[in-house]
């Protein structure tokens, strides 16, 4: 009952913005927002310029773009960050797009999330002139960096009604050659559709509407994608390239980098805020992928680097084929600790995101947090499901056999992204029960799953939790990450990410 009511609300919010995007736009002026800038400590050992335009890329970052390409520009869904364009990103720049005409826009999501239960902050949400001034700086940066004159862009979700408004108001548009909107019903009934830009709408197996004035392409029952999945895809990519540049990719694919390292840079996020996280500071070490223990007589890649507001952090150059502990600790709570693992990278990638929330605040204030468990989030851009006939994702934890995306927690409508596990009652063993002040958040569930932790939280203490995906479109492929067992009273979430595609 829980998973069908949580569907309607995100379904009944989709149908309301046909109603408040209705509502004139005027063309009263916004402020100007200052551009982001990587104001991290010039100290520590990072890639140097020259790094970043000779590394083993697939486009540098000072090439020029071919002129039959435009630049690209993302903004990501509600509950979501820069993250859903990480792997796009890639499969752009395997095709000819450098770094500096690939971009994103973030912002607080935190207005649009609490629409989905008080749709009445929708209109305010939605007709934000701050996003607006916001998304104009950011295209007009982006074509000064890349010398071109209009940009395509991308929008995720209820986003696009943001985006439709930015769009019909004064001249934006001139600024757009391509608009793809993913996901998201939006309002036709006042004004030209989405300024009168060349629009593509694809939809996921949820919402297989219809835009007006808009190339539509709905997924079919054996080629269905979920809500977010239909932005990160790699067929998703294949239909974006082709609108914006009428013909299609060289490759979908994310190729393996040349050489022996590549660079990695993003940012550290107050989320669901997309802030800078302040008052804290992130350490990146290599670990060994069959333990997820840091490797000995290593130097990190980076140690204490303090994240400033605009949290950026890198770009690093780093081992090919390497996977790589990142630990952002936190200066005023010091028991508020967040550690991320992700599987090993084989090319550049600029789009990382390390997301933590506030002390007190997000998905872990609703965890147990003794010291003789590990809460570990398991997550990836892609909607995870085990409800269906077949096609299922599968999630094991160390030597158990049992599934633990369990039917309800994983539940098709439930769009899940992000899987919490605590061992919520703190009985030390397992029932699968929904924590349900988790699961009642978007794209989130959290399930009673007993995980035993190190004792304290020390480096010779730890041992190892094994995670394995199979992912329901893999061919049985098996994804592995290897993860330390730190205890939840000293870290508030371990926290594995999987790619979003098996290739």
């Amino acid at each position: 009952m829980k998973t069908a009511f949580r569907f309607r609300c995100i379904t009944r919010l989709f149908f309301i913005l046909l109603i408040t995007t209705a509502c004139d736009n005027d063309d009263s002026d916004v402020k100007e927002s200052d551009d982001d800038n990587n104001t991290a400590d010039s100290s520590v050992k990072d890639a140097s310029d020259d790094d970043v335009k000779d590394s083993a890329s697939n486009q540098t970052n000072d090439a020029a773009l071919d002129d039959n390409l435009l630049p690209v520009l993302f903004v990501h869904g509600p509950s979501g960050s820069a993250s859903q364009f990480e792997s796009q990103a890639q499969r752009f720049m395997a095709n000819g797009y450098p770094l500096k005409c690939l971009d994103t826009l973030e912002y607080d999501s935190s207005v649009i999330i609490a629409a989905m239960s008080d749709p009445t902050a929708l209109p305010e949400a939605i007709n934000d002139p701050d996003f607006q001034a916001r998304l104009g700086a950011k295209m007009d940066q982006l074509l000064a960096d890349c010398g071109a004159v209009k940009v395509n862009l991308i929008c995720l979700s209820v986003t696009s009604s943001k985006c439709n408004v930015f769009m019909k108001t004064g001249d934006n548009a001139q600024k757009v050659a391509h608009y793809v909107q993913t996901d998201s019903i939006i309002d036709t009934a006042s004004g030209t559709p989405f300024g009168g830009v060349d629009t593509l709408a694809l939809w996921s197996v949820f919402f297989a509407g219809a835009s007006v004035d808009a190339e539509n392409v709905t997924n079919d029952h054996d080629d269905a994608q979920g809500h977010i999945e239909v932005a990160t895809s790699a067929v998703s990519f294949a239909k974006m390239y082709e609108f914006f540049n009428d013909e299609a990719p060289n490759t979908t694919d994310i190729p393996e980098a040349e050489g022996d390292t590549v660079l990695i840079a993003g940012k550290a996020n107050i989320f669901p805020y997309n802030i800078g996280a302040d008052a804290t500071s992130l350490s990146i070490y290599e670990v060994d992928q069959s333990t997820g223990l840091r490797v000995e007589d290593t130097e990190p890649i980076v140690e204490d680097l303090g994240i400033d507001t605009n949290g950026d952090w890198g770009p690093y150059e780093i081992k090919k084929g390497v996977a790589y502990e990142f630990a952002m600790m936190n200066e005023i709570v010091p028991t508020d600790e967040q550690h991320f693992y992700r599987e090993p990278f084989y090319a550049d990638d600029y789009f990382i995101r390390l997301n933590v929330g506030r002390p007190g605040e997000g998905v872990s204030s609703h965890l147990n947090r003794d010291g003789a468990h590990t809460n570990l989030m398991v997550a990836r851009d892609k909607e995870m499901w085990s409800d269906q006939d077949n096609g299922n994702d599968q999630v094991f934890i160390n030597d158990n056999e049992v599934n633990i995306l369990t039917p309800e927690a994983a539940a098709k409508n439930r769009m899940l992204s992000s899987l919490f596990l605590s061992d919520q009652d703190g009985e030390e063993d397992s029932d699968y029960t929904i924590i349900n002040d988790v699961t009642q958040m978007v794209f989130i569930s959290g399930v009673d799953y007993y995980i035993p932790s190190a004792t304290q939280s020390d480096l010779s203490d730890l041992s190892t939790i094994s995670i394995k995906l199979i992912s329901r479109d893999g061919d049985g492929m098996s994804q592995i990450m290897n993860v330390p067992n730190w205890p939840a009273n000293q870290v508030r979430t371990v926290s594995a990410q999987f790619r979003d595609f098996v290739q």
